[in-house]
């Protein structure tokens, strides 16, 4: 009985490392077409050291890759990149795209003599999540940006009655390329009117330090010609000036001095729509701390 259950595990096991091979040859197949169009349109070119197809989701990863320009320069490399989810015949309910370990070639670091050298010699990752639930035609919408041992920025955007929105986008994105001005037109101004239409929840916002941010500061300020005593003058008498709450003011300059974090949340009333949001904007104006109350702000800073 043990000896034929090591058999089915192990001719199991077999299987599915068939099974794999195939995906990833046909994902790879079908990723080297992309690619090349890519190539022959732009001259850019992307390479990889390996790629991983999921056999249970449609996860795609690639493992050290690299993109070159026209005249064979690399521009910048990668650990890891990868692509879940994306369908391109219907809506997907959750669509996740991540670039880890991004970081900029030597020759294009001269490219931006401005960039700050903390950011010149960082890893960068970065993470776009959108989710869709038809049911409730709810959304949510996950950004996260981090240099490694810097800083890392965090947004995440709740949304309701999306499903005209995810609709009106998948259909303005298999629009065949010969469709006429008129008929794309037509597209856009249908996706823009379904946005006016989806309905904001919270959004939830923060930076924090990761070790080195303090040194960013620095290197930000001495590419500006200013010290830290003028940048906190200039910014207090900015602040005094803005049309904003005052519980803005007081957190900005509060992560201003202290640079550890900064968080900031707001919740809308119930049903406020995107139009509707930006009617109330310019019926509050003159007006910040009644705004920051009616789309419960709520912000601090370290």
């Amino acid at each position: 009985m043990r000896k034929a259950l090591l058999v089915v595990l192990g001719a199991g096991l077999v299987l599915y490392g068939v099974a794999q091979h195939v995906v990833n040859k046909k994902a790879a197949a079908e990723l080297e077409q992309q690619l090349t169009a890519v190539e022959e349109k732009s001259g850019i070119s992307v390479s990889y050291n390996s790629l991983d197809a999921s056999l249970f989701t449609d996860k795609v990863s690639l493992q050290g890759v690299a993109v070159t320009d026209a005249k064979q320069r690399q521009i910048v490399s990668a650990e890891r990149v990868s692509l879940e989810g994306y369908q391109k015949h219907k809506v997907s309910e959750l669509t996740e795209v991540s670039l880890i370990g991004v970081h900029l070639s030597d020759f294009y670091k001269k490219q931006f003599p401005d960039l700050p050298p903390l950011l010149q010699s960082s890893r960068v990752d970065f993470s776009f999540s959108l989710s869709f639930e038809r049911s409730t035609s709810k959304s949510a919408i996950k950004v996260s940006l981090g240099a490694r041992d810097v800083m890392a920025a965090n947004l995440s955007v709740q949304l309701q009655n999306m499903t005209p929105l995810m609709e009106a986008s998948q259909r303005l994105m298999q629009q065949p390329s010969d469709s006429s001005p008129a008929q794309l037109s037509a597209l856009q101004n249908s996706a823009l009117e379904a946005l006016q239409r989806a309905q904001l929840d919270t959004v939830q916002f923060s930076v924090q330090n990761k070790g080195q941010l303090q040194q960013l500061f620095t290197e930000l300020l001495l590419g500006s010609a200013l010290d830290r005593g003028d940048f906190y003058q200039m910014l207090e008498t900015q602040l005094h000036n803005a049309q904003m709450a005052q519980r803005t003011k007081k957190a900005l300059l509060a992560f201003a001095r202290g640079l550890q974090r900064l968080d900031v949340s707001l919740q809308l009333p119930q049903g406020t729509s995107m139009g509707e949001l930006s009617e109330q904007v310019q019926s509050f104006e003159g007006e910040p701390e009644a705004f920051a109350d009616h789309i419960n702000l709520q912000i601090t800073g370290q």
